[in-house]
Formats: structure tokens, C-alpha cells, sequence
């Protein structure tokens, strides 16, 4: 969700505000997460083991602490949490003081959070959860490097991480290591999920900071509108899904209920029947009447490839 609301808010925020850069390097940061648990998915589909795995699991503790989990591997013999980074460079970690760190080419280092520290507070997690289950599966934790131009240094020594290419024999290993327990995996994964949760994004500018109007996909340019296309006024581009991605974008950066008024402000439609006419003829729930008259917009209303 908090990398959705990214995507829409560079589309929405102008270059000129104070922080869109710190947004920009924001959302290159998820990006790229998202890209490396993708790859561990791929080379995970290529080994030859009835695995089964969860990634970007969201879920709140029995002590109302929220988890947000890269990759969860579940197999007879045991789990695993999987921290995945994703980026290239030189990675270092301190041990006394817990610093993990980045020396990237250029000579620029930096500093992030111990990944060890994120992977044992999951593993501890799986293991309050697995005993309130009545589920003796042994769980265990790595850090998987997923960027082929990263290269893990001495300073790592004993401690579980490594590239992923490297997953399978770690994975081997610990079969070997742990004996198949009379747990059904499959039942496991659909009880995590159900344990699960969404976060709702964490809303970072003020609505009136926002650009509003039908905006273009390609170049974030205003439409106009021809005949139910929408048109560029820039690059012209042509859609009949202006209205639908303007929807999406208030569903992530604003809320995912929207009324007549508020959808005449975020779409630039001034005409109050024509909004209404808009709003009607679209695949959308509503609550309320009248003048209380609220829309529900989807998730899945549109996807940002349609």
C-alpha cells in the first residue's frame, strides 16, 4: 500500500515541493524491495521441494506490533524469514554497535538498520504464533541479497546471509539439519494469511498539496476530454481509463470513499450533473443518499498496467 500510494503520489505532487525528491529516492527504495523479493519468488519457484512461501506478509503481534515481513519459506521441516535487500555496493555490519552499512562506488556509504535485528523480531513472532498454534515447527532467519553487483564483506562472518543464489543449498542444509514434522504446511500458510492485515499508507502531504485534474499516464500532463477520451495535452496520449486511474489516485492518496463535491475538486470536473453522470455509470458501490451520497472505490478498480 505505502509503495501504491508512492507511485500515485509522484504522479500527483509537483517537482517544485520541498521534499518530492526525498519521495523520489522513497519509492526507488520499495521499488527496488519489491523487485528483490520477486527475484527470491523466482529462484524459489526453481527449486525442486513442495515449499511454500509468503511474501510481504503484514500482520500485527499478540502485542499490537505491527510486522511487515519480507518473505516467509514454510516446508514439513521448519519455516524461515527471509530479510531481503536489494541493493548494490559494498555491505558491511558492526556487531559491537549493530551498524549495517553500504560503500557504494562512488565512495558514498550508507547507514541502514541491522537487517539481523528486523529477521529476529519476525522469527520471534512465527515463534509466539506457531505456539499459541500448537505448531512445534522450528524457525529460523537469513538476509538474502538479491542485487548481483552487491558484495557482502568479512564483517558478516557466522551470521546467515548470503546471495540469492545460494538460497537452495541453504535450504538443503537445514532438511538436513531439522526432520520432516506431521505438520500440514498448506494449512499453516492459509492460517498466516488469515492472521494477516493491510496497512493503510502512511499519508505524507496535505490533500491541497496534490495536483488535481485527469492526468496523463505517460508524461503527468493535464487531459482533456473528447468524446469520453481523454486526450494529453502534452505528449497526446489517448485513454478511456482517465477517469478510472484519477479514482485510483484518490483511492491511495486521499480516501477510498469519495463524494460528488469531492470528486468535481480531485478530477477538475466543474459541472455537478455531469460529475454525477460520471460517478453513476461507473462499477461503483455507494452508501448513503442524496446529498450523503458517498462512492466506494475498489482496490482493484484499475491497475497501473491497464
Amino acid at each position: 500500500m505505502q509503495y501504491l500510494y508512492y507511485k500515485c503520489l509522484l504522479r500527483r505532487l509537483p517537482k517544485t515541493h520541498a521534499h518530492y525528491s526525498t519521495f523520489q529516492e522513497e519509492f526507488s527504495r520499495l521499488d527496488a524491495g519489491l523487485a528483490g523479493e520477486q527475484r527470491v519468488a523466482r529462484e524459489m519457484s526453481d527449486i525442486p521441494y513442495n515449499y511454500v512461501w509468503l511474501k510481504n506478509f503484514q500482520c500485527l503481534s499478540p502485542q499490537n506490533t505491527s510486522h511487515q515481513i519480507d518473505f516467509i519459506i514454510l516446508c514439513p521441516h521448519f519455516a524461515v524469514v527471509l530479510e531481503v535487500k536489494n541493493m548494490s555496493g559494498h555491505l558491511f555490519f558492526q556487531p559491537e554497535s549493530k551498524e549495517f552499512y553500504r560503500a557504494r562506488l562512488d565512495g558514498q556509504v550508507d547507514f541502514f538498520r541491522s537487517p539481523f535485528d528486523q529477521a529476529i523480531r519476525h522469527q520471534q513472532l512465527l515463534e509466539q504464533l506457531f505456539e499459541m498454534w500448537n505448531t512445534p515447527l522450528p524457525v529460523t532467519y537469513a538476509v538474502v541479497s538479491t542485487n548481483t553487483n552487491s558484495r557482502i564483506g568479512t564483517t558478516f562472518e557466522g551470521l546467515p546471509i548470503f546471495h540469492v543464489s545460494y538460497l537452495r543449498i541453504f535450504l538443503s542444509k537445514l532438511i538436513k539439519k531439522h526432520p520432516p514434522m506431521n505438520i500440514d504446511v498448506i494449512k499453516l500458510k492459509e492460517k498466516l494469511q488469515s492472521y494477516s492485515v493491510v496497512f493503510p499508507p502512511r499519508k505524507l502531504v496535505n490533500n491541497s498539496d496534490l495536483l488535481t485534474g485527469v492526468l496523463c499516464s505517460i508524461c503527468h500532463a493535464k487531459m482533456t476530454f473528447n468524446h469520453g477520451v481523454a486526450i494529453c495535452t502534452v505528449c497526446n496520449h489517448r485513454t478511456r481509463n482517465g477517469i478510472l486511474e484519477t479514482l485510483r489516485d484518490y483511492y491511495y492518496l486521499v480516501d477510498t470513499t469519495i463524494s460528488n463535491r469531492e470528486f468535481r475538486w480531485f478530477s477538475e470536473i466543474n459541472s455537478k450533473s455531469r460529475a454525477s453522470k460520471t460517478l453513476s455509470r461507473l462499477p461503483l458501490k455507494t452508501t448513503g443518499n442524496h446529498r450523503s451520497t458517498r462512492y466506494i472505490i475498489p482496490e482493484n478498480l484499475i491497475s497501473f498496467d491497464s
